[in-house]
């Protein structure tokens, strides 16, 4: 399997050849500009240069990724191998919620994993409320306002489902929630009664192309919001999809590279969901947090 593509160039000038080298992947650079400025001074950012095993600074200058001290990693995934690639690597910083894209033995896991997700419910809340006023907007709405509809909300039980019933009671007409953990509609009402459908269930066994062909022929709105994992949606059963009522379907995933027949999907690519406001301190906080346990481990060393 070939090396994906985990990070853009990207990097601060280091005050300091003596400063932990923190590599920063693809979905963090996209706002990490503004954020990180603040800690230049404490830690030199670089990137994954894609060629000859090295990394690269704002500047251009190359090192070998072997001084990579830790990664600030988002949605992208790694591999033993990306492990190996960074022998001295102290601390893999995640980003969000979830560990399921970090793919080593668990033993390193346990020794180099730190997540910071304290407020991806609202992040990803954010993101969902900006797509229902967008929404709201398309012609097919023509005079709806918010509180003429009914929203959607599978995996309600969750964190996430939780935060945007929280932001979206007291603005819509009706709630409608399937969740096999908490309070919950039949599943059919909730896919057939719904305006708008935001899907957040988590990527496990079960959940494995839980959105496909048959999900979107028996769903009655025009648009799908799900900011799920890949495996979560099964791309091959939905190429070619026509009928139903779904003409759009937004999701914060990677899409396939061949991505004829997949009219339907509108990916954000990792993007969308962290121009928010909770995000960025996420990943102040990480980057802090990534900073002091290298130190902390240079200090034992």
């Amino acid at each position: 399997m070939e090396r994906q593509e985990t990070t853009a160039v990207f990097g601060y000038e280091p005050m300091d050849s003596k400063l932990p080298v923190i590599e920063v992947s693809k979905s963090v650079k996209n706002i990490i500009d503004s954020e990180m400025a603040c800690l230049n001074a404490m830690a030199k950012f670089v990137t994954y240069s894609n060629a000859d095993h090295t990394v690269m600074n704002s500047s251009g200058c190359i090192e070998p990724m072997a001084n990579v001290d830790a990664i600030l990693l988002g949605t992208e995934e790694f591999y033993e191998r990306d492990l190996k690639d960074r022998p001295n690597l102290k601390c893999i910083s995640r980003i969000g919620t979830g560990i399921d894209n970090i793919r080593i033995p668990q033993k390193d896991i346990d020794r180099l994993v730190m997540v910071e997700d304290i407020w991806t419910p609202q992040a990803v809340a954010e993101y969902d409320m900006r797509w229902l006023y967008r929404w709201l907007d398309y012609p097919a709405q023509e005079n709806a306002t918010i509180h003429d509809i009914t929203v959607g909300i599978i995996g309600s039980s969750g964190r996430i489902g939780m935060e945007l019933s929280t932001e979206l009671n007291g603005k819509v007409k009706n709630i409608l929630r399937n969740d096999p953990f908490g309070l919950s509609d039949p599943l059919e009402e909730v896919l057939t009664n719904s305006d708008i459908l935001f899907v957040h269930i988590p990527s496990t066994p079960e959940n494995r192309h839980y959105i496909d062909a048959d999900f979107l022929d028996r769903c009655g709105c025009n648009m799908i919001v799900a900011p799920v994992r890949t495996n979560v949606i099964d791309f091959e059963d939905i190429r070619g999809f026509k009928g139903g009522c779904v003409d759009r379907i937004v999701v914060d995933c990677e899409l396939p590279e061949n991505r004829s027949g997949l009219d339907l999907f509108w990916s954000t690519g990792h993007t969308a969901t962290r121009v928010s406001y909770y995000y960025n301190r996420m990943i102040r906080q990480a980057a802090l947090n990534a900073i002091g346990r290298v130190a902390e481990l240079k200090r034992k060393s």
